[in-house]
This record gives C-alpha cells, structure tokens and sequence, in this order.
C-alpha cells in the first residue's frame, strides 16, 4: 500500500489512482483478514473500509456513525495483495459518491464485498470476492483475485492500469449464480450454503456461524489486538538523554529477542 504521505507524479501532478488492497496470508480461514480501498490524489493516501460497530476497536466510539464505512483506519495497515488504478474525472466522482453512503456492515456484506463490488462499480473490472456461491464475500478470496490479474498485467502506484472499460467486464452475481452447489466439508459453510435460498434459514446460519468456535476466536482475535495497541499508545515517551560532561559508562548489550510475528487485522 502507499505511504499516506505519497509524492506527486511530477509529470501528471492530477493523477488519482484507487487502489483495492488485503492482508490475508496464504492458507487463511474463511473469516480471516481485511480488504479496503485507498484513494491517492494530490499526493495525499487516505484508506477507506467497512467495519462493524461491534469491533472491539470502536467499543468506545459513542454515537456510531450512521455508515459503517470508515476513513483512515487502514492508512498503516501493511497489505499482502494490493491492484491500483488510474481513475478519470468522472471515475473520481463517483469513488467520491460511493464512500458517503449509508452502508451497512454484515456477514452477506462484508468488507470484502464492499471493496470488491466499490471497486468493481469504479473501475469496471472484476476482482471475486465471492463465496459460498455468492452467499458472502471474503479478503482470501480477493487475494486470490488479485494475484491472478497482477500475473497477467502487474500494476504499482506508479503504473496503475488506466481507465478500464466496463463493458469487457461481468458482475461478480452474474459469474456465480451458474455455480453448481459445492460441499466445502466445513459445517458452518456448508450450512450457510444449504441455506442460500432461505432467508431465515441462512439467519440462522450466520447466527451459528458467529457463534461458532472459529467466530468466537476471530472476536477474541479482535479484542487482544486492540488491547495491545491501547496498551502501547499508553506508554510513555522516553525524553532523549541529555549530554553531560561524564564518562559514558559501558554500553550494556542487550540479549537478542525472537522476532514477533505481526498478527493480520481481522474484521467480521
């Protein structure tokens, strides 16, 4: 992803260019990770994505706004899978419309789905977020779009694919709706999948989906990362050592540590 702080293209100080990123890693469960959209223009990154009020990192958030698309959460988030584009004028305005409105997060429109089907309704191409035959859009399932077409036409933020023509390009509903009916092997998704064409049935099934141990462990996921990084932007800042006319005492050197393995934002 771009450093929020992005340079100007010196030799087209207009450009826009929207980027549609995930952090998913390779082998990820169905409710792993997050995807989202940035917006460069005027050398300035800024993220957007769809998040639910009831992520442990907007507990304290009081009123909620009335869109669950939110702005600036991801501008550090580092993304495993990222595709860019240039956007013309009238592809600007309607990025710029798409983010203000009243969206709503859920498990048949998740992040994915909104970044996916934004991203998709701005540019024209296609990048799947569905499964489950369509029933919820998932970031593994981005990051696999993503790499299939960076294979085939690689973009960065100083190449992005420019101005893509909407008509070489079908909706995500349009290419899964023909899908024959899968077993996944995975109870809850399968569950989910029988109940497809049953709005009450597939209520309870995203009930006990969220209630599931894999659900129960992705909120409990949420909430140690917020409390770590409420517990680091507590600690206090360490003055620099003023200069003294001492002699310096002998450096103490410190035991080499295992490198942490930074854990992926989730959001369900």
């Amino acid at each position: 992803m771009a450093d929020p702080q992005t340079p100007e293209d010196p030799q087209n100080p207009d450009k826009v260019v929207m980027g549609i990123h995930t952090n998913t890693l390779p082998g990820a469960s169905l409710t792993d990770g997050h995807a989202w959209l940035t917006l460069t223009r005027n050398g300035h990154t800024e993220a957007y994505g769809l998040w639910p009020n009831s992520h442990p990192r907007f507990a304290n958030e009081s009123p909620h706004p009335e869109s669950n698309i939110r702005t600036g959460i991801e501008n550090n988030f580092s993304a495993t899978a990222s595709r860019y584009y240039e956007l013309s004028p009238e592809q600007v305005k309607q990025f710029d419309a798409a983010v203000k409105e009243k969206v709503t997060w859920g498990l048949t429109n998740t992040c994915a789905s909104w970044a996916s089907s934004t991203a998709e309704r701005v540019t024209g191409e296609h990048i799947d977020a569905s499964e489950l035959l369509g029933v919820t859009g998932t970031p593994r399932q981005i990051h696999k779009s993503i790499d299939e077409l960076e294979k085939k036409q690689p973009t960065t933020t100083d190449k992005p694919l420019q101005h893509v023509d909407e008509q070489h390009h079908s909706s995500s509903f349009s290419q899964t709706s023909a899908k024959p009916a899968v077993v996944t092997g995975d109870a809850q998704a399968d569950a989910l999948l029988a109940a497809a064409g049953d709005p009450k049935a597939l209520g309870k099934a995203m009930q006990n989906l969220a209630a599931s141990p894999d659900g129960q462990a992705f909120r409990a996921q949420g909430q140690e990362q917020f409390q770590a990084q409420q517990a680091q932007q507590a600690q206090p800042t360490v003055a620099p050592a003023q200069t003294q006319a001492q002699p310096a005492a002998p450096p103490q050197q410190e035991l080499p540590q295992a490198p942490q393995q930074q854990q992926a934002p989730q959001v369900r």
